[in-house]
């Protein structure tokens, strides 16, 4: 599975350490992982505004610890435990339609037809299935920010001094601006250092999807930013962009006829900087 289809990092708090506990997997998670220390905030000037300890903070906390991985890392984890406890996986398997009868069914583009007990549309923010329990066409919208993704190789860094804190100890690290925001952190196993910005979306930039996007562009609008995070963005020789997307809220997320129900992003598809272990907030500076 290639890591540039899946995304980049993912950060999995306490809660979700629990429950991959529960589901027997913890062990396995922890060694594709990393325990980043602590949580640091700046402003984009160089200020810092709030730092957190996380490891082993908050596994002494909450008896399971925050988790840094490559997203490509948990998905092979999953699928290995699909596979173990019988599932079968069939990739490209688009869905077409839905019938919801005593026994539902799933026809797929190819023709393929399945029946089931219990459908569970789990098919992203561009779900077939929530436009098949509502019964029209419901596309999601832009938030109206704009996402940049930028890969930097830790040997890089390595050779800079001044970037080191960024590495040493491992922990998240984010710089606050004008309706705008950075999150970054190490991925050690895989060798890169993950940088994640989020702008105010421009005028006719729907981006859909993952793009190449201008590392100049994206220097010039952190011009005015702390010299150590421009310093970090001149090591990058690629990035990505695309516009983060949301649904509108569903009165249910369960078909009447109780054979279909929708999970994740199909039913409500959420904002990544809507997260409840680190403050959701953005400076007016």
């Amino acid at each position: 599975m290639s890591s540039h289809v899946v995304g980049a990092g993912i950060q999995l708090p306490a809660n979700s350490s629990r429950i991959l506990e529960e589901l027997g997997l913890l062990r396995t998670v922890k060694r594709a992982s990393i325990q980043p220390s602590k949580l640091l905030i700046r402003s984009y000037r160089q200020e810092k505004l709030y730092e957190q300890a996380l490891n082993p903070a908050i596994e002494q906390k909450f008896h399971y610890p925050h988790l840094l991985i490559h997203r490509a890392a948990l998905i092979r984890i999953l699928y290995a435990e699909a596979q173990s406890q019988g599932a079968t996986v069939h990739f490209g398997a688009c869905v077409e339609k839905v019938e919801f009868s005593e026994v539902p069914k799933v026809e797929l583009v190819s023709g393929r037809r399945y029946e089931a007990d219990l459908i569970l549309g789990a098919d992203g923010e561009h779900s077939v299935c929530r436009e098949l329990l509502l019964g029209r066409r419901d596309p999601p919208h832009s938030s109206g920010d704009m996402v940049f993704r930028l890969f930097i190789p830790i040997s890089k860094m390595s050779l800079q001094p001044s970037l080191a804190f960024l590495v040493d100890p491992l922990g998240v690290h984010a710089w606050y601006g004008p309706n705008s925001h950075a999150v970054c952190y190490p991925l050690p196993k895989e060798g890169i250092f993950n940088v994640v910005l989020t702008f105010p979306e421009e005028r006719d930039a729907l981006t859909i999807g993952p793009q190449p996007a201008d590392l100049d562009d994206i220097r010039n609008r952190c011009r005015k930013w702390d010299p150590e995070f421009q310093h970090l963005l001149r090591l990058a020789d690629k990035a990505l962009k695309w516009t983060l997307l949301q649904t509108d809220e569903l009165e249910t997320w369960v078909h009447p006829s109780g054979r279909l129900a929708l999970l994740g992003d199909s039913a409500h598809a959420t904002l990544p900087y809507l997260y409840v272990s680190f403050p959701s907030f953005r400076l007016q500076v």
